[in-house]
């Protein structure tokens, strides 16, 4: 009887990530497969968001072990090392991850002595003109002030390549005495704003920071590394050594820089901005508040006989959205009853009112001056003094007006801020573009005759003399004829003139410039020069703003171009994102279009293929026990993404979800992948074994997007025993013929590996790009795949 020579024969591939043979406890106990270096530092590398706790290691923890792995690489194998930094921060799209790994890299070689090489990777790591000044911050951080020469040569080559003249941020908006809202590149040295007591640590009774009138002191530009602070009330951009106050459950606070957030992180909160309001109305109101109205040092109020005129303001203030409380009284003698208005929301409230009806009598101080920094009362929201990060987002090298103020405090776009730029603009910190050329001494290109008068211009910038911008930076020239049109007819110049193409306006610059809305003709003028990610990212402001269809249907045709989305580099799930999120299905064929574009290297396999994707718990954010994630497409929805991309490309799928429970998903022929991962949901535990049990029937192969997060059983189940029924720690073998590939697709990076793999067609995976997506086919062929920048 033949023993090899059978029908199931086939050759069997060796794939890249592979297990030594040694095992290990997993976190949870089973039985889990160590790797070699080279594979547990690749599926880290493509899951790591430095910094970022998981389900079981901490971001510390995650960021060592990366360390580690990338300097005992650099001496042992130091060009397939330079290969994965170069490959992560381009097609792998991971860029703190890389430009930590490209610095400890040449740190390890320059402590071994060891010559070549580091140049290089310095260069091919800096991929943005932000990232220069990203990496110096780093080094500096970690290494000192001393750099070594293959650390300034290689950003001295990206520096030449890299940098322009787009090096400019929206405007902050910051409350004035008067109780209006300016930009600050407007304010002037003896403006006077809200300020507030710097130590804001005290939380006892009589011991809230109060509020302080503040004189503008200095104010000049500069250009500095700078992140968009995104929370739950809004946004802002900011330098990323602004420092903001940090609030806790119990009320302390502390000072915290930008560049230190971390999401989850809560923000003392003022409250948002408002606009004056120039209408009749508002006008109406201004003149009833200084005849009828008062004062209370927390709240504004009105006292007037019941009648007419009381209705009207009621009206009014309903229509400005404000809430207010009604008592009503009968003086003795008085023939009239009275009612007592008063607004409701505390002092944040009292002064939105008056900010945006400008009254001439009221004294607006006696509403703040000296009072305590954040409302408190019956009558303030749960949760209103505090702002919830979601996101903290580097934008780069941007200007930025540095302020001093006499009382070192102010209020901008609602947050607390510090005179940081100021006190912490030191050498050691805060980058800017003229900093990194003194520090790098880097050449003009000589293909850029532009950049030298560029050059010259950012190091008079960062000296405070840079009014005078040389002839040939055209965009700088232009940018600056803008800065200087006056508020008021902004709006009007870009309806009659539409916005200059050469002057660099992103969408937030020109939010900044217009101070006001992005109404659908803001829109409509800075669509034409937006990117792929950043119309994706506002199409819900697009559909809020009432942006005409035509234009709608330029930016459809813009995201369904297959080019537009292969030039991008946007992830596969951010098209999902932006279908979720989206009111509008407008949108819905240009981003079902879009993803198909993304996951064009998905390959469409032959036969039977079952997929099994993990919706456990640990694989969504917002548990206290789960997978952190910035983004807000968890990784369960990245899974979901790939999984439902593979069923639909493939010729007899079976998609399964599974948790502790498994169900079979129906995936019609032509149907649309968007609909298809709506579908999906959340179960919880995780039973692998079970899965695989209840739905391998002589499938061609099976393919595993999971976390790898696992107990004992297999690959293993955390849910064997009499209540789930769920099998003892089983082989893969015993699961699926060896005969049969499994692909386990590794989603987290954790160190211990679910199944062994490298050969014997049991292989692991990492990275949702095209270059892990073609090694199926590869290895089904029975050939050998390699690592993806060694790809031919």
């Amino acid at each position: 009887m033949a023993r090899f020579n059978t029908r199931t024969t086939r050759p069997a591939g060796g794939s890249p990530v592979t297990t030594t043979g040694r095992t290990t406890p997993t976190y949870e106990g089973a039985t889990g497969h160590l790797r070699d270096a080279k594979s547990e530092l690749f599926l880290l590398a493509v899951s790591n968001l430095v910094g970022v706790d998981t389900f079981y290691e901490k971001g510390a923890e995650r960021d060592d072990r990366f360390e580690g792995l990338v300097r005992r690489l650099a001496i042992e194998d130091p060009e397939w090392t330079a290969g994965l930094l170069k490959w992560l921060r381009g097609e792998g799209n991971m860029r703190t991850a890389a430009l930590v790994g490209a610095a400890e890299f040449t740190a390890e070689r320059l402590t071994r002595a060891a010559h070549g090489h580091s140049r290089q990777v310095i260069a091919s790591v800096l991929q943005r003109a932000d990232e220069p000044g990203e990496l110096l911050g780093y080094w500096t951080s970690r290494y000192g002030r001393n750099i070594p020469k293959p650390v300034k040569r290689g950003i001295a080559d990206a520096v030449r390549r890299l940098y322009s003249e787009r090096c400019v941020t929206p405007d902050t908006l910051v409350l004035k005495r008067d109780l209006t809202w300016v930009r600050a590149g407007e304010l002037l040295v003896g403006d006077e704003l809200v300020g507030f007591d710097e130590e804001v640590r005290g939380k006892g009774k009589g011991q809230s920071a109060k509020m302080r009138v503040s004189v503008v002191t200095a104010t000049r530009n500069a250009m500095l590394e700078t992140v968009k602070v995104v929370t739950d009330r809004g946004e802002t951009s900011v330098s990323v050594d602004h420092m903001f106050v940090v609030t806790n459950n119990s009320r302390n606070r502390e000072w915290r820089r930008a560049g230190d957030l971390k999401v989850a992180d809560k923000l003392v909160f003022f409250g948002a901005p408002w606009a004056v309001d120039y209408s009749y109305e508002a006008g109406w109101l201004a003149g009833y508040l200084d005849g009828e109205g008062y004062i209370n040092h927390k709240s504004v109020g009105v006292g007037q006989n019941v009648g007419p005129t009381l209705e009207h303001s009621k009206v009014i203030l309903k229509h400005l959205g404000f809430q207010f409380s009604i008592q009503q009284y009968e003086p003795k003698g008085n023939r009239h009853t009275k009612e007592v208005l008063k607004i409701l929301g505390g002092r944040y409230e009292a002064m939105r009112l008056l900010g945006t009806v400008q009254p001439i009598r009221l004294s607006r101080d006696r509403l703040w001056v000296d009072g305590d920094l954040v409302s408190k009362g019956p009558h303030v929201a749960p949760g209103s003094s505090w702002a919830n990060v979601t996101a903290v987002e580097p934008l780069g090298m941007r200007e930025n007006v540095t302020m001093s103020t006499s009382a070192r405090t102010f209020i901008a776009d609602g947050f607390l801020a510090h005179n940081s730029l100021l006190k912490y603009d030191t050498d050691s910190k805060g980058y800017r573009f003229g900093d990194v050329l003194n520090l790098v001494h880097a050449s003009p290109a000589p293909d850029r005759p532009w950049q030298g008068d560029l050059f010259r211009h950012a190091l008079d910038r960062r000296h405070g003399n840079g009014e005078d911008i040389p002839a040939r930076l055209v965009m700088l020239r232009q940018r600056a004829a803008l800065m200087s049109v006056p508020v008021a007819d902004r709006r009007g110049l870009l309806l009659d003139r539409g916005l200059p193409q050469d002057a660099g306006m992103t969408w937030e610059a020109l939010a900044g410039w217009l101070q006001g809305p992005m109404d659908a003709a803001a829109w409509e003028a800075v669509i034409p020069s937006m990117g792929l990610m950043a119309l994706i990212r506002n199409l819900r402001n697009f559909d809020e703003a009432g942006v005409s269809d035509e234009v709608a249907a330029r930016v459809a045709s813009k995201i369904s171009d297959a080019e537009e989305v292969r030039r991008s580099r946007v992830f596969p799930f951010r098209f999902w994102a932006a279908y979720k999120h989206a009111p509008s299905l407008r949108w819905a064929h240009a981003l079902e279009q879009a993803l198909g574009h993304a996951l064009a290297n998905v390959p469409a396999l032959p036969g039977r293929t079952l997929i099994l994707v993990d919706r456990s718990p640990s694989m969504f954010p917002g548990y206290g026990y789960s997978t952190a994630n910035r983004s807000d497409i968890p990784l369960a929805e990245q899974a979901a993404v790939f999984g439902s991309a593979l069923a639909a490309r493939a010729a007899a799928p079976t998609l399964v979800e599974f948790g502790m429970t498994s169900k079979a998903m129906d995936v019609p022929k032509g149907g649309s992948v968007l609909r298809l991962i709506e579908r999906f949901g959340q179960i919880s535990g995780t039973d692998i074994p079970s899965a695989v049990k209840q739905h391998y029937d002589r499938h061609d192969r099976v393919v595993i997007v999971t976390d790898e997060q696992t107990r004992p059983g297999w690959l293993p189940s955390n849910c064997h025993g009499a209540q789930w029924g769920g099998m003892p720690e089983t082989r893969i073998d015993d699961l699926v013929p060896q005969h049969v590939p499994v692909y386990m697709w590794n989603m987290a990076g954790y160190k211990a590996g679910a199944m062994p793999s490298g050969g014997g067609n049991r292989h692991a995976m990492g990275g949702l790009t095209d270059s892990a997506f073609a090694m199926i086919p590869l290895l089904d062929a029975g050939r050998n795949a390699v690592w993806p920048w060694e790809q031919g």
